[in-house]
Protein backbone atom coordinates (compact mmCIF):
# COMPACT_ATOMS: atom_id res chain seq x y z
CA UNK A 1 0.00 0.00 0.00
CA UNK A 2 1.21 3.64 -0.90
CA UNK A 3 0.69 7.45 -0.75
CA UNK A 4 -1.33 7.37 -4.09
CA UNK A 5 -3.63 4.83 -2.42
CA UNK A 6 -4.46 7.09 0.31
CA UNK A 7 -4.68 9.96 -2.12
CA UNK A 8 -7.08 8.30 -4.13
CA UNK A 9 -9.72 7.71 -1.41
CA UNK A 10 -9.28 10.96 -0.10
CA UNK A 11 -9.76 13.23 -3.35
CA UNK A 12 -12.76 10.60 -3.99
CA UNK A 13 -14.30 10.67 -1.07
CA UNK A 14 -14.66 6.85 -0.33
CA UNK A 15 -13.87 7.51 3.21
CA UNK A 16 -16.96 7.53 6.51
CA UNK A 17 -18.33 10.27 6.95
CA UNK A 18 -16.70 10.39 10.53
CA UNK A 19 -13.20 10.65 11.70
CA UNK A 20 -11.50 10.90 14.63
CA UNK A 21 -7.93 11.81 15.56
CA UNK A 22 -5.47 10.01 17.39
CA UNK A 23 -6.74 12.36 20.87
CA UNK A 24 -10.18 11.52 19.95
CA UNK A 25 -11.55 14.41 17.83
CA UNK A 26 -13.92 14.18 15.58
CA UNK A 27 -13.19 15.36 12.02
CA UNK A 28 -15.40 15.89 9.36
CA UNK A 29 -14.16 16.88 5.69
CA UNK A 30 -15.75 20.08 4.43
CA UNK A 31 -13.78 19.78 1.47
CA UNK A 32 -10.89 17.56 0.55
CA UNK A 33 -9.22 20.40 -1.27
CA UNK A 34 -6.92 20.30 -3.93
CA UNK A 35 -4.19 17.79 -5.21
CA UNK A 36 -0.43 18.92 -5.34
CA UNK A 37 1.38 17.41 -8.00
CA UNK A 38 4.82 19.20 -6.90
CA UNK A 39 6.46 19.27 -3.99
CA UNK A 40 4.86 20.66 -0.82
CA UNK A 41 1.72 19.15 1.30
CA UNK A 42 -0.45 16.75 -0.69
CA UNK A 43 -3.45 18.65 -0.71
CA UNK A 44 -3.91 22.46 -0.66
CA UNK A 45 -6.69 24.19 0.49
CA UNK A 46 -8.97 21.48 2.63
CA UNK A 47 -11.44 22.31 5.20
CA UNK A 48 -11.97 20.47 8.37
CA UNK A 49 -14.09 20.91 10.95
CA UNK A 50 -12.42 18.78 14.11
CA UNK A 51 -14.56 18.97 17.22
CA UNK A 52 -16.60 21.67 15.58
CA UNK A 53 -14.48 24.39 14.28
CA UNK A 54 -13.50 25.26 11.51
CA UNK A 55 -10.53 24.64 9.76
CA UNK A 56 -8.52 25.87 6.54
CA UNK A 57 -5.34 24.49 5.20
CA UNK A 58 -2.94 21.88 3.88
CA UNK A 59 -3.39 18.02 4.45
CA UNK A 60 -0.32 15.64 3.88
CA UNK A 61 -0.38 11.61 3.42
CA UNK A 62 2.00 9.09 4.92
CA UNK A 63 1.02 5.17 5.33
CA UNK A 64 2.96 5.46 8.74
CA UNK A 65 3.11 8.34 10.79
CA UNK A 66 6.27 7.90 11.53
CA UNK A 67 7.33 8.40 7.36
CA UNK A 68 6.80 12.34 8.65
CA UNK A 69 10.12 12.15 10.37
CA UNK A 70 11.49 10.01 7.24
CA UNK A 71 10.74 12.05 4.61
CA UNK A 72 12.20 15.09 6.72
CA UNK A 73 9.15 17.34 6.93
CA UNK A 74 9.84 18.00 10.83
CA UNK A 75 12.64 20.51 9.34
CA UNK A 76 11.14 21.55 6.35
CA UNK A 77 9.17 25.00 6.76
CA UNK A 78 6.51 23.23 4.00
CA UNK A 79 5.12 21.22 6.50
CA UNK A 80 4.78 23.61 9.20
CA UNK A 81 0.94 24.69 8.69
CA UNK A 82 -0.48 21.15 8.22
CA UNK A 83 -4.37 20.98 9.99
CA UNK A 84 -3.95 17.55 9.60
CA UNK A 85 -2.20 13.84 9.07
CA UNK A 86 -3.60 11.16 7.39
CA UNK A 87 -2.56 7.81 7.72
CA UNK A 88 -2.95 4.46 7.45
CA UNK A 89 -0.73 2.98 10.48
CA UNK A 90 -0.71 5.14 13.21
CA UNK A 91 2.56 4.66 14.76
CA UNK A 92 3.62 7.86 16.58
CA UNK A 93 1.66 10.79 17.76
CA UNK A 94 3.38 13.74 15.60
CA UNK A 95 4.08 17.38 17.44
CA UNK A 96 5.06 20.74 15.63
CA UNK A 97 7.73 23.16 16.79
CA UNK A 98 5.81 24.37 19.10
CA UNK A 99 5.25 21.09 20.92
CA UNK A 100 1.28 21.21 19.80
CA UNK A 101 -0.18 17.87 18.69
CA UNK A 102 -0.46 17.77 15.13
CA UNK A 103 -4.17 16.45 14.35
CA UNK A 104 -3.57 12.77 12.92
CA UNK A 105 -6.36 10.34 11.66
CA UNK A 106 -5.76 6.52 10.77
CA UNK A 107 -7.89 6.96 7.28
CA UNK A 108 -11.40 4.98 8.18
CA UNK A 109 -12.78 3.50 4.41
CA UNK A 110 -14.58 0.79 3.59
CA UNK A 111 -12.78 -2.60 3.87
CA UNK A 112 -14.33 -4.16 0.68
CA UNK A 113 -12.20 -1.06 -1.24
CA UNK A 114 -8.81 -2.58 0.02
CA UNK A 115 -9.92 -5.91 -0.61
CA UNK A 116 -10.87 -5.03 -3.97
CA UNK A 117 -7.75 -3.16 -4.64
CA UNK A 118 -5.34 -5.52 -3.36
CA UNK A 119 -7.33 -8.22 -5.67
CA UNK A 120 -6.56 -5.90 -8.76
CA UNK A 121 -2.37 -5.76 -8.29
CA UNK A 122 -2.60 -9.25 -7.05
CA UNK A 123 -3.82 -10.93 -10.34
CA UNK A 124 -2.78 -9.69 -13.74
CA UNK A 125 -4.98 -7.82 -15.53
CA UNK A 126 -6.92 -8.56 -12.39
CA UNK A 127 -10.03 -6.13 -13.25
CA UNK A 128 -11.11 -7.87 -16.91
CA UNK A 129 -13.11 -10.62 -15.42
CA UNK A 130 -15.60 -8.19 -13.93
CA UNK A 131 -15.14 -6.01 -16.70
CA UNK A 132 -18.46 -7.15 -17.90
CA UNK A 133 -19.99 -5.45 -14.74
CA UNK A 134 -19.35 -1.89 -16.23
CA UNK A 135 -22.27 -0.15 -18.56
CA UNK A 136 -21.70 0.31 -21.91
CA UNK A 137 -21.89 3.99 -21.23
CA UNK A 138 -19.19 4.19 -18.96
CA UNK A 139 -16.86 2.23 -21.23
CA UNK A 140 -17.48 4.36 -23.99
CA UNK A 141 -17.38 7.74 -22.02
CA UNK A 142 -13.71 6.17 -20.74
CA UNK A 143 -12.65 5.42 -24.46
CA UNK A 144 -13.36 8.86 -25.67
CA UNK A 145 -11.35 10.34 -22.78
CA UNK A 146 -8.29 7.84 -23.76
CA UNK A 147 -8.69 8.17 -27.58
CA UNK A 148 -8.11 12.54 -26.33
CA UNK A 149 -5.23 11.37 -24.24
CA UNK A 150 -3.82 9.31 -26.37
CA UNK A 151 -3.44 12.09 -29.14
CA UNK A 152 -2.25 15.00 -26.10
CA UNK A 153 0.51 12.30 -25.32
CA UNK A 154 1.32 12.30 -29.73
CA UNK A 155 2.01 16.14 -29.06
CA UNK A 156 4.85 15.37 -27.37
CA UNK A 157 6.51 13.90 -29.77
CA UNK A 158 5.35 16.36 -32.94
CA UNK A 159 6.59 19.29 -30.72
CA UNK A 160 9.78 17.91 -30.70
CA UNK A 161 9.79 17.34 -34.00
CA UNK A 162 8.37 20.63 -35.35
CA UNK A 163 11.35 22.14 -32.77
CA UNK A 164 13.52 19.67 -35.12
CA UNK A 165 11.89 21.28 -38.45
CA UNK A 166 12.18 24.94 -37.00
CA UNK A 167 7.79 24.64 -36.83
CA UNK A 168 7.71 23.59 -40.04
CA UNK A 169 4.38 21.56 -40.23
CA UNK A 170 4.97 20.19 -43.76
CA UNK A 171 8.54 18.69 -42.78
CA UNK A 172 6.69 17.66 -39.61
CA UNK A 173 4.27 15.81 -41.53
CA UNK A 174 6.93 13.62 -43.78
CA UNK A 175 8.49 13.22 -40.74
CA UNK A 176 5.63 11.72 -38.81
CA UNK A 177 4.65 9.77 -42.22
CA UNK A 178 7.87 8.31 -42.35
CA UNK A 179 8.21 7.22 -38.64
CA UNK A 180 4.29 5.31 -39.19
CA UNK A 181 6.32 3.58 -42.19
CA UNK A 182 8.65 2.53 -39.64
CA UNK A 183 6.03 0.52 -37.53
CA UNK A 184 6.77 -0.19 -34.14
CA UNK A 185 10.34 -2.60 -34.84
CA UNK A 186 12.04 0.76 -37.04
CA UNK A 187 9.89 4.20 -36.12
CA UNK A 188 12.42 5.59 -34.20
CA UNK A 189 15.02 4.77 -36.80
CA UNK A 190 12.59 6.10 -39.28
CA UNK A 191 12.22 9.60 -38.03
CA UNK A 192 15.98 9.81 -37.68
CA UNK A 193 16.39 9.38 -40.99
CA UNK A 194 13.55 11.78 -42.23
CA UNK A 195 14.93 14.29 -40.16
CA UNK A 196 18.26 13.92 -41.76
CA UNK A 197 17.04 14.26 -45.28
CA UNK A 198 15.07 17.48 -45.22
CA UNK A 199 11.68 17.61 -47.14
CA UNK A 200 12.84 20.99 -48.85
CA UNK A 201 15.81 18.73 -50.62
CA UNK A 202 13.49 15.83 -51.29
CA UNK A 203 11.08 18.03 -53.20
CA UNK A 204 14.02 19.57 -55.49
CA UNK A 205 13.64 15.77 -57.42
CA UNK A 206 10.02 15.29 -57.07
CA UNK A 207 9.78 13.99 -61.04
CA UNK A 208 13.58 11.55 -60.31
CA UNK A 209 12.41 8.96 -58.33
CA UNK A 210 15.81 7.65 -58.61
CA UNK A 211 17.05 10.66 -57.09
CA UNK A 212 14.57 10.55 -53.69
CA UNK A 213 15.55 6.92 -53.62
CA UNK A 214 19.03 7.61 -53.71
CA UNK A 215 19.00 10.14 -51.45
CA UNK A 216 16.64 8.25 -48.28
CA UNK A 217 18.56 4.87 -49.19
CA UNK A 218 22.05 6.43 -49.12
CA UNK A 219 21.26 8.19 -45.76
CA UNK A 220 20.37 4.93 -44.09
CA UNK A 221 23.35 2.93 -45.33
CA UNK A 222 21.02 0.54 -46.87
CA UNK A 223 21.61 0.74 -51.02
CA UNK A 224 23.56 -2.55 -50.55
CA UNK A 225 20.62 -4.32 -49.14
CA UNK A 226 18.72 -3.59 -51.83
CA UNK A 227 17.62 -6.74 -54.02
CA UNK A 228 19.40 -6.77 -57.29
CA UNK A 229 16.27 -5.65 -59.31
CA UNK A 230 17.48 -2.02 -58.31
CA UNK A 231 20.74 -0.47 -59.73
CA UNK A 232 23.26 -0.46 -56.49
CA UNK A 233 26.31 1.57 -58.75
CA UNK A 234 23.38 4.04 -59.86
CA UNK A 235 22.07 4.97 -56.77
CA UNK A 236 25.34 5.09 -54.64
CA UNK A 237 26.50 7.28 -57.51
CA UNK A 238 23.69 10.19 -57.22
CA UNK A 239 23.88 9.27 -53.02
CA UNK A 240 27.17 10.38 -53.33
CA UNK A 241 26.46 13.18 -55.30
CA UNK A 242 23.46 14.71 -53.31
CA UNK A 243 25.13 14.14 -49.76
CA UNK A 244 28.21 16.47 -50.74
CA UNK A 245 25.74 19.03 -52.37
CA UNK A 246 23.51 18.98 -49.19
CA UNK A 247 26.15 18.47 -47.00
CA UNK A 248 24.19 15.52 -45.72
CA UNK A 249 25.17 13.59 -41.64
CA UNK A 250 23.81 10.36 -42.06
CA UNK A 251 21.85 9.40 -38.94
CA UNK A 252 22.85 7.26 -35.71
CA UNK A 253 19.90 5.08 -36.83
CA UNK A 254 19.96 1.25 -36.35
CA UNK A 255 17.24 -0.46 -38.95
CA UNK A 256 16.23 -4.10 -38.25
CA UNK A 257 15.65 -6.60 -40.53
CA UNK A 258 14.98 -9.65 -38.27
CA UNK A 259 11.74 -11.61 -37.99
CA UNK A 260 9.98 -9.35 -40.67
CA UNK A 261 8.51 -10.32 -44.05
CA UNK A 262 10.03 -8.69 -46.94
CA UNK A 263 6.99 -6.03 -47.34
CA UNK A 264 8.14 -4.74 -44.16
CA UNK A 265 11.97 -4.73 -44.46
CA UNK A 266 13.24 -1.21 -44.10
CA UNK A 267 14.30 -0.85 -47.39
CA UNK A 268 11.22 -1.94 -48.82
CA UNK A 269 9.32 1.24 -46.53
CA UNK A 270 12.38 3.96 -47.49
CA UNK A 271 11.57 2.87 -51.06
CA UNK A 272 7.61 3.89 -50.65
CA UNK A 273 8.35 6.68 -48.11
CA UNK A 274 10.76 8.01 -51.53
CA UNK A 275 7.88 7.29 -54.01
CA UNK A 276 5.74 9.02 -51.60
CA UNK A 277 7.12 12.06 -51.66
CA UNK A 278 5.56 13.88 -54.34
CA UNK A 279 2.14 13.10 -53.28
CA UNK A 280 2.45 14.81 -49.49
CA UNK A 281 0.43 17.18 -49.09
CA UNK A 282 0.44 20.65 -47.36
CA UNK A 283 -1.25 20.91 -43.74
CA UNK A 284 -2.96 24.03 -44.18
CA UNK A 285 -4.34 22.94 -47.35
CA UNK A 286 -5.02 19.10 -45.85
CA UNK A 287 -6.98 21.10 -42.73
CA UNK A 288 -9.13 23.16 -45.24
CA UNK A 289 -10.43 19.90 -46.90
CA UNK A 290 -10.01 16.34 -44.98
CA UNK A 291 -11.70 14.69 -47.50
CA UNK A 292 -8.41 14.30 -49.17
CA UNK A 293 -7.47 12.52 -46.18
CA UNK A 294 -9.34 9.52 -48.03
CA UNK A 295 -6.73 8.78 -50.19
CA UNK A 296 -4.31 7.19 -47.27
CA UNK A 297 -4.61 3.77 -45.19
CA UNK A 298 -6.51 3.37 -42.12
CA UNK A 299 -2.71 2.77 -40.52
CA UNK A 300 -1.35 5.93 -41.93
CA UNK A 301 -4.42 8.01 -41.13
CA UNK A 302 -3.96 6.59 -37.34
CA UNK A 303 -0.31 6.50 -36.89
CA UNK A 304 0.36 10.06 -38.51
CA UNK A 305 -2.09 12.45 -40.50
CA UNK A 306 -5.16 12.05 -37.46
CA UNK A 307 -2.67 13.05 -34.75
CA UNK A 308 -0.78 15.64 -36.46
CA UNK A 309 -4.15 17.29 -37.56
CA UNK A 310 -5.44 17.01 -34.23
CA UNK A 311 -2.63 19.18 -32.77
CA UNK A 312 -2.63 21.58 -35.69
CA UNK A 313 -6.19 22.24 -34.77
CA UNK A 314 -5.17 22.31 -31.26
CA UNK A 315 -2.75 24.82 -31.10
CA UNK A 316 -4.64 26.91 -33.42
CA UNK A 317 -7.70 27.04 -31.88
CA UNK A 318 -9.84 25.08 -34.30
CA UNK A 319 -12.54 23.09 -31.87
CA UNK A 320 -14.45 21.80 -34.76
CA UNK A 321 -11.72 20.26 -36.83
CA UNK A 322 -10.72 18.53 -33.18
CA UNK A 323 -14.11 17.15 -33.19
CA UNK A 324 -13.91 16.19 -37.08
CA UNK A 325 -10.73 14.06 -36.96
CA UNK A 326 -12.14 12.79 -33.55
CA UNK A 327 -15.08 11.49 -35.80
CA UNK A 328 -12.88 10.36 -38.35
CA UNK A 329 -11.26 7.79 -36.24
CA UNK A 330 -14.71 6.33 -35.53
CA UNK A 331 -14.97 5.94 -39.46
CA UNK A 332 -12.05 3.89 -39.30
CA UNK A 333 -11.79 0.00 -38.92
CA UNK A 334 -10.80 -0.90 -35.44
CA UNK A 335 -6.83 -2.41 -35.30
CA UNK A 336 -6.36 -6.14 -34.42
CA UNK A 337 -3.68 -7.41 -32.18
CA UNK A 338 -3.13 -8.78 -28.97
CA UNK A 339 -4.52 -6.28 -27.37
CA UNK A 340 -7.46 -5.74 -28.44
CA UNK A 341 -8.37 -9.13 -28.64
CA UNK A 342 -7.59 -9.63 -25.07
CA UNK A 343 -10.16 -6.58 -24.38
CA UNK A 344 -12.45 -8.35 -27.07
CA UNK A 345 -12.09 -12.08 -24.67
CA UNK A 346 -13.27 -10.05 -21.73
CA UNK A 347 -16.23 -8.46 -23.45
CA UNK A 348 -15.09 -5.40 -24.72
CA UNK A 349 -14.76 -5.02 -28.47
CA UNK A 350 -13.06 -2.49 -30.21
CA UNK A 351 -15.65 -1.86 -33.09
CA UNK A 352 -13.45 1.40 -34.72
CA UNK A 353 -9.87 3.03 -34.42
CA UNK A 354 -11.10 5.42 -32.02
CA UNK A 355 -11.88 2.21 -29.60
CA UNK A 356 -8.61 0.56 -30.10
CA UNK A 357 -6.49 3.30 -30.18
CA UNK A 358 -8.26 3.74 -26.77
CA UNK A 359 -7.60 -0.19 -25.63
CA UNK A 360 -3.93 0.11 -26.71
CA UNK A 361 -3.55 3.31 -24.80
CA UNK A 362 -5.22 1.97 -21.85
CA UNK A 363 -3.26 -1.68 -21.51
CA UNK A 364 -0.07 0.73 -22.20
CA UNK A 365 -0.35 3.35 -19.60
CA UNK A 366 -2.42 1.72 -17.32
CA UNK A 367 -2.67 -2.17 -17.15
CA UNK A 368 0.98 -2.71 -17.82
CA UNK A 369 2.14 -1.02 -14.70
CA UNK A 370 -0.72 -1.93 -12.73
CA UNK A 371 -1.53 2.02 -12.54
CA UNK A 372 -5.20 1.23 -11.62
CA UNK A 373 -5.70 4.75 -9.85
CA UNK A 374 -5.85 6.16 -12.83
CA UNK A 375 -8.54 4.14 -14.50
CA UNK A 376 -12.24 4.41 -14.45
CA UNK A 377 -13.17 0.88 -15.04
CA UNK A 378 -10.54 0.33 -11.78
CA UNK A 379 -12.85 3.27 -9.84
CA UNK A 380 -16.17 1.88 -10.73
CA UNK A 381 -14.95 -1.81 -9.67
CA UNK A 382 -12.60 -0.61 -6.54
CA UNK A 383 -15.92 1.43 -4.90
CA UNK A 384 -18.74 -1.72 -5.69
CA UNK A 385 -19.09 -3.72 -2.75
CA UNK A 386 -18.92 -7.20 -3.72
CA UNK A 387 -19.84 -8.92 -0.52
CA UNK A 388 -23.00 -11.15 0.50
CA UNK A 389 -25.60 -9.62 1.38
Amino acid sequence: MNESFISYIWFNRLYFPTQQTLLGEIVEVVSPGIPNLNSGPDAFNAKLRIDGRLWAGNVEFHVRASDWHRHHHDSDPAYQNIILHVVLEADEQLFSDADTPIPTIVLNYPSFIRSNYDNLLTTPFGCCSRLAEISDINVTSWLEHLLVERLELRADNIDYILNATVNDWDEALYVLYARSLGSSVNSDAMQQLALSTPLRFLRHYTDRPDNLRAMLLGQAGLICRLPDTFDHQLLEREYAFLRNKYSLTAPDAEFKFCRMRPAAFPTARIVALADSVPDLPSVPDLIDNLDHLSSYTPLSLINCFLPLLFHYATIHNLPAVQDRIIDLFHTLPAERNHITRHFSKYGIKASSAAESQALIHLHKTRCLSHDCLRCRFAHLLLSKDQSPR
